[in-house]
């Protein structure tokens, strides 16, 4: 489950630097 969060994150984050840019 940790491991899912973790990727969560990071889309959600990749997805906000793509939309930033």
């Amino acid at each position: 489950m940790m491991s899912t969060q973790k990727c969560l994150i990071g889309a959600c984050l990749y997805s906000m630097l793509e939309t930033a840019t």
